[in-house]
C-alpha cells in the first residue's frame, strides 16, 4: 500500500513539474486535434503538431467544456518546451492541480512515517521481551 502511495506521488509530481515548466517556458505551435476519446472517468484529446519539421503526437485529459467546444480536425494551439517538444499540451488545458499533489504527498509522508514508527516500535518491544525472557531463563538455571 505504501509503495502504491509513493508511486502515485512520484508520477503526479513529474506531471506537475512538466506543467509548471510549460507555464513558464513554453512556445506555441499550431496543431491538429486528431481524436476525441471518452473514457469512463475522463475525456481525452489526441493531437499532433510539428516543430522544426519534426512531427510530435500527444494526448491530454481535458475538461468537459473544452471537450465539447472542439471537434476532431480542429486546429488547436500546442504549448511545448523549446528544448523538449515531447513535453507539451494543448494551450490553456492544464487541469493538474499542484495543491492536490502537495496534500497527497504530505499524507503519503505521514503514512510512511507512521509505518516506519510502528515497525521500529515493534522491534524495540520484541528486543525488550527477549531480554526479559533471557533474564528469566538465567534465574531458572
Amino acid at each position: 500500500m505504501l509503495t502504491l502511495f509513493l508511486c502515485i506521488t512520484v508520477d503526479m509530481s513529474f506531471d506537475c513539474m512538466a506543467d509548471c515548466k510549460l507555464d513558464r517556458f513554453c512556445e506555441i505551435a499550431e496543431g491538429r486535434l486528431t481524436e476525441k476519446e471518452t473514457l469512463p472517468e475522463s475525456k481525452v484529446f489526441h493531437y499532433e503538431f510539428e516543430v522544426a519539421g519534426i512531427g510530435y503526437k500527444g494526448f491530454q485529459e481535458v475538461t468537459g467544456k473544452a471537450y465539447n467546444s472542439h471537434e476532431e480536425g480542429d486546429v488547436i494551439e500546442i504549448e511545448y518546451l523549446p528544448g523538449d517538444p515531447s513535453t507539451n499540451r494543448p494551450r490553456g488545458m492544464s487541469i493538474r492541480n499542484c495543491r492536490k499533489l502537495t496534500v497527497f504527498a504530505a499524507i503519503t509522508a505521514i503514512v510512511a512515517a507512521m509505518f516506519v514508527y510502528t515497525i521500529v516500535d515493534q522491534r524495540r518491544k520484541m528486543k525488550k521481551e527477549r531480554r526479559e525472557l533471557e533474564k528469566l531463563r538465567g534465574k531458572e538455571a
